[in-house]
């Protein structure tokens, strides 16, 4: 355990690549380092990194600050079970020559193949030329709260295609003027409440968007976020809104996209319907059901597409006990099932 006493401060001069390194090598793993209350200043030699660690299992990281360097403020290649809590790099000071690329590049090693089930809490970064978060493979994380904003000319979140099972909650993104907020190419990762407004400095805004879900991601959730101008592309397959508020339509042309409770401006107060929460009727009466015997009739929805959740059925008379379920059986038809159990 390494503990700064109030906030200590390693300032390096020389011109290597990293002001300060835990590295197990690349054939062993390392357990349950500590690094408390530190500033790691740079020289800002090209190419240099703040903290680099490689292969290690529960860490912890806290009240670290990095300035003056000019690449990543944290270079992380392998971490398990660990967690990051308040972990910055600092904004722009006077006396700071440099600005770092990215505040924290994330990666895995041969030996440990993803950064995995590590927890971030209220990290963050401003100012960074490239990412806010650059994460190559990473699976399994959490971050809670923290920002990434401040980026003329970056993006603040870019999750690849070999991220999956992240979840990313109460984050604030802003004022990343080129890149946007979110680029999202991985599996399954989800987006829980928080901020991501940047957009263009000049109309038109929404040139710049605030979340892009990429061809190729999969199963991305977004849910109660508030947002500028989001985009889903072509080939980005069963992406979700839900309970979010845009200030612009979102861009669709992702395959079996959902928009659920999701109130979408257009650059005035009116709201977008939301296309796909569809209903429909029907007048049916069932026969009498002898006991494990069920009956199907159809409703008529239309937009309702193969793939698509069904959910609040309901009945005018008294069921008695019979079983009322729904499954959309092909397009704009939705099977309703009677089954007497």
């Amino acid at each position: 355990r390494i503990y700064g006493i109030g906030h200590a401060c390693l300032k390096y001069t020389g011109s290597g690549s990293a002001v300060a390194t835990v590295d197990n090598g690349v054939s062993a793993v390392a357990y349950r380092h500590e690094l408390h209350n530190l500033t790691l200043e740079g020289s800002g030699a090209a190419n240099q990194d703040g903290l680099y660690q490689r292969n290690y299992v529960h860490n912890k990281r806290a009240g670290l600050r990095v300035r003056n360097v000019t690449r990543f403020a944290f270079r992380i290649d392998g971490d398990v079970l660990s967690l990051w809590e308040d972990c910055a790099s600092t904004i722009n000071e006077a006396a700071m020559s440099s600005t770092p690329t990215h505040c924290f590049y994330i990666d895995g090693t041969a030996i440990i193949s993803d950064t995995t089930a590590t927890q971030f809490v209220n990290c963050y970064g401003e100012g960074m030329t490239a990412y806010g978060l650059y994460a190559n493979k990473m699976a399994g994380c959490t971050w809670n709260g923290g920002s990434f904003e401040g980026m003329p000319t970056g993006t603040g979140i870019y999750l690849s295609a070999s991220t999956s099972r992240n979840t990313l909650q109460d984050m604030f993104c802003e004022a990343n003027l080129v890149g946007g907020d979110v680029i999202n190419y991985g599996k399954q990762n989800k987006f829980i409440g928080g901020t991501y407004s940047s957009r263009k400095a000049v109309p038109p805004y929404e040139d710049v968007r605030s979340i892009i879900v990429k061809a190729g991601a999969e199963l991305t959730d977004i849910i109660g976020v508030h947002g500028y101008a989001v985009t889903v592309e072509s080939g980005a397959l069963s992406t979700k809104f839900d309970g979010c508020d845009l200030d612009y339509a979102i861009t669709d042309s992702g395959t079996d996209t959902r928009i659920l409770r999701t109130r979408q401006l257009f650059n005035t107060s009116s709201i977008i319907a939301d296309v796909r929460e569809l209903s429909g009727s029907a007048t049916y009466d069932p026969a009498s059901l002898a006991d494990g015997a069920g009956a199907t009739t159809t409703v008529t929805v239309t937009g309702a597409a193969l793939g698509d959740y069904v959910d609040n059925l309901s009945f005018s008379n008294d069921l008695q006990g019979v079983i009322l379920s729904g499954y959309v059986s092909a397009a704009n038809t939705v099977a309703v099932r009677f089954q007497n159990e």
